[in-house]
Formats: structure tokens, C-alpha cells, sequence
């Protein structure tokens, strides 16, 4: 972990507007950058940014499979931690050392990564065979906010010792 670092890089193809909210207080409150990494604008975080005169940079990738990923990856030693729910990346910066958090508040590190990934993976498998059928999507609760803001407090507090 970098001592004294006060960026968070934010998978921002799908974040959550709840978690962005979580993230946009820190940006507020403790003045830490915010990198959204994206292959499409976001015309909503640059709104804000725009609005409220935030440290955040939106950086655009070119449109192509796991750009926005690979520029994470290739940068994430120059963050506190990385924030996505996609466990193969989530892998990625775990292996190089990097710190990341799920939206629901799971610390991904090298040591649980292999397993998150596995378990992703067989779910994946099941419902090709039919044997499992995701319903509806696992909507993000008021707990699964409160344990992401800890999490990320924790860090926070580390990284400011």
C-alpha cells in the first residue's frame, strides 16, 4: 500500500449509485481524487464533478474488450485501492499487490481472490446446466453500503497512520 495516497480508481462501468454516493462523500469530506475508468462517457460523474468542483479525473479508454480493465491494472499501484465487482479484474490487481473492494464491501485480496473467482465461475456453470436460475439480480441493501463505507474507512484510516 502506498503511504499517503489519496486516490481510489473506480471500475466505472457499472457502479452503483449508491456506492458512487459513498465515494463522492469521501471526495467532499477527506479530499481523496476519484479516477472513474470507463470506455463511455459519464456524463453524470463529470455533471457532478463539474458542479461541486470535486478532485475526480475521468479517464476514457478506447472502446474494446477489457480496455477500461487493463488500464486499471497497468495503474493500480498508483492507488490507495481499486473499487469494482468484477471478480477477474478484482484477481488481477490482487495478484500485483493492489488492494480492492467490492460494492458490497468485500476486501478482494491475492489470498481470496482464486476463490471468489472459482465460486463466480461454478455459479456460472450451474445455470448453464440449468441447474441454478438467477431469478433477479442481487440488489444492493442499506447493509451491503454500511460495510463497503467501513471497509473503505479501514483503508483510509491505514493509509493516514
Amino acid at each position: 500500500m502506498l503511504k499517503n495516497c489519496k486516490s481510489i480508481a473506480v471500475d466505472a462501468d457499472s457502479i452503483h449509485r449508491k456506492i458512487c454516493s459513498v465515494l463522492l462523500n469521501l471526495c467532499m469530506n477527506k479530499n481523496y481524487e476519484l479516477v472513474f475508468v470507463a470506455d463511455r462517457p459519464l456524463k453524470q460523474i463529470q455533471s457532478i464533478k463539474d458542479k461541486n468542483k470535486l478532485n475526480i479525473r475521468i479517464i476514457r479508454v478506447k472502446q474494446a474488450d477489457n480496455s477500461a480493465d487493463d488500464w486499471i491494472v497497468r495503474y493500480s499501484s498508483d492507488f490507495l485501492c481499486v473499487i469494482t465487482h468484477d471478480i477477474p479484474l478484482a484477481k488481477r490487481i490482487a495478484e500485483k499487490g493492489g488492494m480492492v473492494i467490492d460494492e458490497r464491501g468485500t476486501l478482494i485480496t491475492e489470498e481470496n481472490a482464486s476463490y471468489l473467482l472459482s465460486e463466480r465461475d461454478y455459479m456460472t456453470k450451474l445455470r448453464e446446466y440449468g441447474l441454478y436460475e438467477k431469478t433477479t439480480s442481487c440488489p444492493i441493501t442499506n447493509q451491503d453500503v454500511k460495510k463497503f463505507a467501513d471497509t473503505l474507512n479501514m483503508i483510509i484510516l491505514k493509509n493516514e497512520q
